[in-house]
């Protein structure tokens, strides 16, 4: 009788390590295709647009926009908006148009996406979601002395192996939300 249940046990351990690697194999290709995604899509990109909003108590006090629209001859017309509440509590815009020659498109997408720095990742019907935590989110967005009071939360879109839209939201040491929405148009 022993020997039967110590051969179950073993079965059932070996499968179970079985479907984990299955799974680690599975999702870990899964989300180095993405990635490929990813570079290949900065290199087809025709817009880039960023907003990045802060909220105090649900009222908008930052707003960051930029549009990135490339032209032709690899060079770019990017234009931002810094929009700050002022003492009248209305966002105040300063607005900048400039053109940048000779684009380097392998810059575009900065951000460091290692898997050991996600607690936890889903891919689904192209969407990627993963959450950073505040330990790691520095590393991820390669930046020094970055710090949130949570997890920040990512979403990436992807439609025919292009990558569509990037969401991050997450809250700073001094409690106001943060919302960044990027956009790419092909």
């Amino acid at each position: 009788m022993k020997k039967k249940t110590i051969i179950i046990i073993s079965i059932c351990i070996a499968v179970a390590i079985g479907i984990t690697i299955l799974c680690i194999c599975l999702f870990g290709g899964k989300l180095k295709k993405h990635m490929k995604y990813i570079d290949k899509s900065m290199q087809q990109v025709k817009s880039i647009d960023t907003i990045l909003s802060v909220t105090d108590t649900e009222i908008l006090v930052y707003q960051y926009i930029k549009e990135v629209d490339f032209m032709e001859d690899n060079s770019a017309v990017i234009t931002t908006n810094n929009r700050t509440l002022g003492s009248s509590y209305e966002l105040g815009d300063s607005i900048n148009t400039e053109k940048q020659e000779n684009m380097n498109r392998n810059d575009l997408f900065k951000m460091c996406l290692e898997k050991k720095y996600f607690s936890e990742y889903q891919i689904e019907d192209g969407v990627l979601t993963f959450d950073v935590s505040k330990e790691n989110i520095s590393k991820v967005f390669n930046t020094e002395n970055f710090e949130i009071m949570n997890d920040a939360k990512f979403t990436f879109s992807f439609k025919n192996k292009q990558l569509v839209s990037i969401n991050c939201v997450f809250q700073t040491l001094s409690l106001k939300n943060v919302n960044i929405d990027i956009t790419y148009q092909y």
